[in-house]
């Protein structure tokens, strides 16, 4: 529905008073959620901002927290994408509005900028709800990484500086703007093998020898050569990955997944998700072609490898291999995105990933098949998704303390 500006900067008016029914505050979030609506939506967010009174808690507090009380005011759920990497538009369609960055009243002011979802209830899916009281805060997990050279020594990425980080078989080790890349000539030298490690609660990227990029989640890694000197590059990865794969004709790129699987490629962008403590390998193709093999630890009959098309996701559960022909790429991409996807989850599957990412241990008590819908910020503390998540799941409490977390079912 299309609604004038002045419609909406009364809207705006009304729920900064804190005057707006349900159905206006409905109306409001509907319209800023829709992306068509980005420049009007900057022309009229800019004029509000700039009328607030420069005591006004909108002006005064972090946009962060602001747009945090909104959501839980009004059972939202927001991701706030903030500055990194993004994947080619063609490849990862827009799952969330930008942030928009406004001079108001002499301040540059973080405004709106999300995308959000209201909650869907239903018999079968539980929505995000209250809370109980927490104790401390568990912070965001951030960029870094441990790298294991050939020679065994480790290097915390965390702390170093930008510049050269060592030199092996005459490939230069660089880290620059918050990611590693390696630099030398294919072919030459004694091939090294590197490992790359994200502990809980740490991210990162890293640029091959051939030119691969690779984007670790949280308590993953990846182990490959200092160069690609055979007819394969061959690499292991543990945990969940990014892929966007250098394209060589010549040398096909191999990924060796847990030990259960293989996926082969010439050039693609795909994901990987084979964490230890989870049943399945989840391999998703956002570009290009893969095929799948079953990997040494499997004993099978079946050696019919499965090829992927852009789109599918194939599931390996045991010796089996399940492919979905539509899979939902800004779901497995959400993470790459800057945001947790918890659309059709468990509450046991959702507190794997904040175990991941906030690096804590969750003790849970009760059903933990609970399911929930919507996406939320992975910028936001551990005690402002335990509050989304607990929002209008009456029956949900929490306690944090330091870096253990329980949560109990009623």
């Amino acid at each position: 529905m299309e609604y004038s500006k002045d419609h909406i900067q009364h809207l705006w008016e009304l729920y900064i008073a804190n005057k707006a029914s349900k159905a206006e505050v409905k109306q409001l979030f509907d319209y800023i959620a829709d992306v068509s609506n980005d420049e009007e939506n900057q022309a009229v967010s800019a004029r509000i901002i700039s009328s607030l009174p420069d005591n006004s808690p909108e002006k005064r507090e972090p946009m962060g927290e602001v747009w945090q009380s909104i959501v839980l005011e009004n059972n939202l759920v927001v991701s706030d994408p903030v500055s990194r990497d993004t994947l080619p538009e063609k490849k990862s369609p827009g799952v969330y509005i930008g942030w928009w960055r406004y001079a108001a009243a002499g301040v540059f002011v973080l405004l709106v900028g999300m995308y959000l979802l209201y909650q869907r209830t239903n018999t079968e899916t539980k929505g995000l709800a209250d809370t109980s009281a927490a104790v401390n805060k568990a912070v965001a997990g951030h960029n870094g990484a441990v790298l294991t050279l050939g020679d065994g020594r480790q290097i915390e990425l965390d702390s170093s500086t930008d510049g050269l980080i060592d030199v092996q078989s005459g490939t230069k080790a660089l880290l620059s703007k918050g990611q590693l890349q390696y630099n030398g000539k294919e072919g030459s030298g004694e091939v090294t093998f590197n490992t790359l490690t994200t502990p809980r609660g740490r991210q990162f990227k890293v640029l091959l020898p051939d030119g691969t990029g690779v984007w670790l989640n949280a308590a993953s890694s990846i182990r490959f050569p200092t160069l690609f000197n055979s007819k394969v590059r061959n690499v292991e990865i543990s945990g969940e990955a990014y892929l966007d794969v250098a394209h060589n004709s010549d040398a096909p790129f191999q990924v060796a997944v847990r030990d259960k699987a293989i996926i082969e490629v010439l050039g693609t962008d795909f994901n990987i998700n084979a964490y230890e403590n989870e049943p399945d390998i989840k391999t998703t193709l956002v570009a290009g072609a893969i095929r799948l093999l079953h990997g040494p630890s499997v004993t099978t009959k079946s050696t019919q490898p499965v090829l992927l098309k852009p789109g599918e996701q194939a599931k390996l559960t045991g010796d089996k291999f399940q492919v979905t022909k539509n899979a939902d790429i800004n779901n497995v991409l959400a993470w790459r995105n800057g945001l947790f996807n918890f659309d059709n989850l468990t509450l046991k599957e959702i507190l794997q990933q904040l175990e991941r990412w906030y690096d804590v241990e969750i003790v849970c008590q009760g059903d933990m098949n609970i399911k929930f819908e919507g996406l939320i910020s992975r910028e936001l503390d551990l005690t402002g998704v335990l509050k989304a998540l607990a929002q209008t799941e009456k029956r949900m409490h929490y306690e944090v303390t330091g870096k253990k977390v329980t949560i109990t079912i009623q």
